[in-house]
């Protein structure tokens, strides 16, 4: 089933929902119908952790661009190259607040610790509690993926600001379809938007760079679960 957007579901009101820091859903309707909870890490609370562990039920991943990894000292995991969607996990990592847990209030602490950080402020705990995913370097260029995605999302907001993703699961644990997507997103009263959408944007103008959907990495461009 395909998800139908209405007038809550556009880029216009995506873009103001994610720049008032409140959580978005971005769904992928023409490759592999799922769906994100999406969020700048800066507004990470505990509630909304625990909401999208227990709503979400997906990998809650701290997303981070390739520049923002290397300042804050974050590396890539190698991979072995059996993962057909190129999935860019990085290193789990916590804050070294000594209080490091999966608890909603520690992974929190964790993400927006994160998002205040700067070169050269206190070391990270490595591997920690909260898992990283690393965007490509070229983000929707190389690859169309929501890791890519939310930080194009963020560019279009003006936020210089790392990005919480969730998968979205139904209750039987598989991958929500979008009829259930779109009833989650209305009994949370939140704002849907459709990942090729956001990256149609860009190529209009939505920024001073906009990404090519047929020049993408051909290893990324029809894949990425996350």
């Amino acid at each position: 089933m395909t998800l139908t957007m209405d007038n809550r579901n556009d880029i216009e009101n995506a873009i103001r929902a994610y720049a008032d820091g409140a959580p978005v859903i971005i769904a992928d309707t023409t490759r592999e119908n799922e769906a994100d909870f999406a969020i700048r890490a800066s507004a990470c609370t505990p509630e909304i952790v625990n909401l999208f562990l227990s709503r979400g039920r997906g990998v809650l991943c701290l997303v981070l661009s390739e520049s923002r990894a290397g300042e804050i000292g974050v590396p890539r995991l190698k991979a072995n190259g059996n993962d057909p969607f190129g999935t860019p996990f990085g290193m789990p990592l916590s804050v070294a607040d000594g209080s490091t847990s999966v608890s909603a209030g520690a992974r929190s602490r964790t993400i927006r610790g994160v998002a205040a950080m700067k070169a050269g402020d206190p070391a990270l705990i490595l591997p920690g509690h909260v898992q990283t995913l690393v965007a490509h370097p070229e983000l929707s260029r190389g690859r169309r993926g929501h890791t890519e995605t939310v930080l194009e999302l963020a560019g279009l907001v003006g936020v210089d600001d790392d990005a919480v993703l969730c998968e979205i699961l139904n209750d039987e644990g598989r991958m929500a379809d979008m009829a259930q997507i779109r009833a989650l997103a209305e009994e949370l009263g939140l704002v849907t938007v459709q990942l090729d959408k956001i990256l149609k944007h860009l190529q209009e103008g939505g920024c001073a760079e906009a990404p090519s959907l047929a020049t993408a990495d051909p290893l990324y461009s029809e894949q990425a679960a996350e």
